[in-house]
């Protein structure tokens, strides 16, 4: 718990939690700027901006080769961007500044590949921990039955996606499959007409 003094001499407790003004202004005195404690990017984008500089070529250089951001979608994306870095990094100690496919520095491209590493670990610390088999949502979970409820061909799976959102939203799950109960066939695409009638049926347990 600490305390600020507005301009008439007034003392408020503030907990320590709390916004506050680092000169110790309450918050609707002239001058105050409740910033205290706050993260200060400036010190890492102007101190390393010509650092950072070079890790935009290695990303460009990237992106041109690839795809814009196509790297997030790399399977074992932190094992192989790890071992991506060490390579880069096993190059420079070994003499060689720059690498001889991109022309750029292999300590931009180590940082790059670092930086990778760091988005792809704390992404996943911040996605809801699921079950396999919360994540890959089966007949189990929410049932797609062969019924005569709905005509064939009424209705495609990108449908079927966008009416169960509002249940699997909460549960953070993604990437809906469907099973034709009589084949065992995984429907996929959202855009697939269902072939046969269907009901839907919310999975029990949730």
């Amino acid at each position: 718990m600490h305390a600020t003094v507005d301009r008439h001499g007034v003392w408020t407790p503030v907990p320590d939690n709390a916004e506050r003004d680092p000169t110790g202004r309450d918050a609707h005195a002239p001058g105050a700027k409740l910033d205290a404690g706050k993260m200060r990017p400036s010190l890492v984008l102007g101190g390393f901006s010509r650092a950072l500089a070079e890790v935009t070529k290695v990303g460009t250089y990237g992106a041109n080769k690839y795809s814009d951001n196509g790297w997030m979608e790399v399977p074992n994306g932190l094992a192989r961007y790890s071992d991506a870095q060490l390579r880069h990094q096993l190059s420079e100690m070994s003499g060689e500044r720059c690498d001889k496919d991109t022309g750029l520095l292999h300590a931009a491209h180590a940082a790059w590949n670092a930086l990778a590493r760091l988005e792809l670990l704390v992404r996943d610390a911040a996605e809801p921990k699921l079950s396999g088999e919360a994540k890959q949502l089966q007949v189990s979970d929410m049932e797609v039955v062969l019924s005569s409820a709905l005509p064939p061909s009424c209705i495609t799976s990108a449908e079927i996606r966008r009416a169960s959102d509002r249940h699997d939203q909460a549960l953070g799950i993604h990437g809906l499959s469907f099973t034709d109960a009589r084949s065992s066939t995984t429907i996929g695409g959202p855009d697939t007409r269902l072939p046969f009638p269907i009901n839907l049926v919310g999975g029990a347990g949730r």
